[in-house]
């Protein structure tokens, strides 16, 4: 099937509908179809994972999240890679659709009129709402302990690519590493890579 519209003076427009969810109000059910090319060489299990991969557009998005970005202002220079953190929260918020205004995030960036080195935590809401904390920076120089996460995070998880308030998976692993007497823990994917 397509999707589209047609106009008067032969003009038209349509696409072929994939992975496309129907709803019908009346009843309260949604129609979402998914499939896999399948050629001469296909591998059963193979389809049958991308017909699974395609299905997971309907999983449970999990818990409402903000973006945000931790900056460090210093006295004489202010925030340190300010542009940098900028392009990263910007982008985040394309990939999400958050609604976002530079000129304001920049200036509660550049607000802080301290005396001494201050930790920055710039949040951005998905109404484009921007709320901004400071406190102190006084760094711990003592050694720390970290250990393995027990356990892989999904390579293909889209939040562990992008700073959120969804933070499920570190605090997880947080305690866990705190339950083993251990400040912090490093997470690692199904690769066997560390992230």
């Amino acid at each position: 099937g397509a999707i589209g519209w047609v106009a008067p003076q032969r003009r038209a427009c349509c696409a072929v509908a994939i992975r496309t969810a129907v709803i019908d109000r009346a009843a309260g059910t949604l129609d979402y179809a998914v499939g896999s090319g399948v050629v001469w060489d296909s591998a059963a299990a193979a389809e049958y994972q991308e017909c699974l991969t395609k299905a997971r557009a309907l999983e449970d998005p999990g818990p409402p999240f903000a973006l945000f970005e931790t900056l460090l202002w210093r006295p004489r220079c202010g925030v340190s890679y300010l542009e940098k953190h900028l392009a990263r929260l910007s982008s985040s918020a394309d990939y999400f659709g958050f609604s976002h205004d530079e000129k304001a995030r920049r200036a509660g960036a550049l607000a802080s009129q301290q005396t001494e080195r201050h930790r920055i935590r710039l949040e951005l809401a998905p109404d484009g709402a921007f709320s901004f904390t400071s406190e102190p920076f006084r760094p711990d120089r003592r050694s720390w302990r970290a250990i393995l996460a027990s356990a892989p995070v999904a390579a293909e998880n889209v939040r562990l690519f992008h700073k959120t308030t969804d933070r499920r998976i570190y605090d997880a692993a947080l305690a866990e590493a705190r339950a083993a007497g251990a400040d912090e823990a490093i997470l690692w994917n199904e690769r066997g890579e560390l992230t």
